[in-house]
C-alpha cells in the first residue's frame, strides 16, 4: 500500500495539531490547579462599564467560584497602576 505525499503531509500536520491541543489542555489544567491553590485573582483599573470588563469579571466569577476576585480601584487610570 502506498501513501501519497499529500496524505502523508496531511497526517503529519493533523498529528502536530493534535499534539498541540493536548499540550494546551495540559497547560490549562496546570493553570487551573495553580489558581485553585492560590485562590485569588487581583485586578486593578478594570472599570466594569468599559470594554466589557464587568461582564468578563462576572463571567470569571461564575466559571471559577472558588477564586476570589480582589478588585483594586476598578476606576483607576494607567498612572495609578504604576504606583
Amino acid at each position: 500500500m502506498s501513501v501519497s505525499r499529500k496524505t502523508l503531509l496531511s497526517l503529519v500536520v493533523a498529528s502536530g495539531l493534535l499534539a498541540g491541543a493536548v499540550a494546551h489542555a495540559e497547560d490549562l489544567a496546570a493553570l487551573e490547579a495553580a489558581a485553585r491553590e492560590e485562590g485569588m485573582l487581583t485586578t486593578i483599573a478594570l472599570p466594569h462599564d468599559w470594554c466589557g470588563y464587568g461582564g468578563v469579571i462576572e463571567g470569571f466569577k461564575t466559571k471559577y467560584p472558588w477564586i476570589t476576585v480582589n478588585e483594586l480601584n476598578p476606576d483607576a487610570g494607567s498612572a495609578d497602576e504604576l504606583e
